[in-house]
């Protein structure tokens, strides 16, 4: 079977700015129903997660943030960071339907598969 999803470059050098970022780890796991992609995002609100879709390429871009306390600081080693990856999608992938939900830091996202794609028993009839 020919894998739906691959790793593609993390980002753009064009879209870099002077924030640091990583690339965001994920998991990811296949049925025959569809693919599943489970992005770890700590730190990041579901209004600071982009996902995109572009010319077979799904993008992904997060920003971190938090409150930081006032008063002085002892140590500081916390560092808001941009999550970012992007995978190259096959043909088989419907494109048109792909869901995502973000809870509790992880995003999952929900690539289905097109239906001509799906593996389905074909019954015989008897004549």
């Amino acid at each position: 079977m020919t894998q739906p999803i691959e790793t593609a470059n993390a980002t753009d050098a064009q879209e870099l700015n002077d924030r640091p970022w990583s690339p965001a780890t994920v998991d990811i796991f296949e049925n025959e129903q569809e693919v599943l992609l489970i992005a770890e995002l700590p730190g990041v609100k579901p209004g600071d997660v982009q996902l995109e879709v572009e010319n077979g390429e799904l993008r992904l871009h997060a920003r971190s943030s938090w409150d930081a306390p006032t008063g002085e600081g002892h140590l500081n080693e916390f560092q808001l960071t941009d999550l970012r990856r992007s995978f190259r999608l096959r043909e088989s992938v419907d494109v048109d339907h792909i869901e995502a939900r973000l809870v509790a830091g992880l995003l999952t996202v929900r690539l289905p598969r097109l239906r001509s794609n799906v593996p389905r028993k074909i019954d015989v009839a008897v004549a």
